[in-house]
């Protein structure tokens, strides 16, 4: 993954290889997240920085080791949710094109 942009399918592979503990893997996973964290970083005062470098990393280690990819819905389960979600309870109003 050197210096590429990552996809969903690329990051999908890596998150299952790290949670099988591929040290390359989870390498990347903290290449790829790493300029959102440097990002983040620049918002505290410079001796802050280290210590809450290394409680980020930790923190994306735990969301790896915590996400569950077999609940992860897919394109058309997310569509069907929102789309329930906006007609349930609500009769539907038909649009005058005249108003």
């Amino acid at each position: 993954m050197n210096g590429e942009s990552i996809t969903m399918g690329n990051l999908y592979q890596l998150l299952t290889l790290a949670q099988k503990r591929d040290k390359a893997a989870l390498i990347s996973l903290l290449q790829q997240f790493e300029p959102k964290v440097h990002q983040s970083l620049r918002r505290t005062t410079r001796q802050n920085r280290d210590d809450l470098k290394q409680v980020l990393h930790l923190k994306l280690l735990e969301a790896v080791s915590q996400f569950q990819t077999g609940n992860t819905p897919g394109f058309f389960d997310y569509i069907h949710h929102v789309h329930d979600r906006h007609t349930v309870g609500e009769p539907h109003k038909e649009k005058s094109v005249l108003a």
